[in-house]
């Protein structure tokens, strides 16, 4: 019995290895990731941790930024939505042998919930 550490709080000067974070909006055309305020818990994903674990529902995929805002509109019933953050991927960087992700070079797992 192994038992995995976890935080409940992310440390601005030290980023987890990992982060656990929900998504209800993904945008397909870009390949982008919205992410509202009140589900991360911290000022910015892009600095929570070195692999970012993504969950959202295939029911949030939408074809393009505008759809994703008017997608956030009818979920919230027209309210002034919390500050978002839309992340786009970017490469990794590469070595001789390898991948190479790190806190400012992040990677970022999708599950798809059907």
């Amino acid at each position: 019995d192994q038992k995995i550490p976890t935080l409940d709080a992310f440390l601005t000067n030290n980023p987890a290895d990992a982060a656990v974070v929900f998504s209800d909006t993904l945008i397909a055309r870009s390949g982008s990731v919205l992410f509202k305020q009140e589900h991360t818990q911290y000022p910015s994903v892009k600095h929570l941790a070195k692999d970012i674990i993504v969950i959202s529902r295939i029911n949030n995929i939408v074809r393009d930024l505008k759809e994703a805002l008017r997608f956030q509109n009818e979920i919230n019933n027209n309210l002034a939505t919390p500050l978002m953050e839309i992340i786009t991927p970017s490469l990794p960087e590469q070595t001789e042998d390898d991948t190479v992700y790190t806190a400012i070079n992040k990677r970022f797992i999708l599950f798809l919930i059907c």
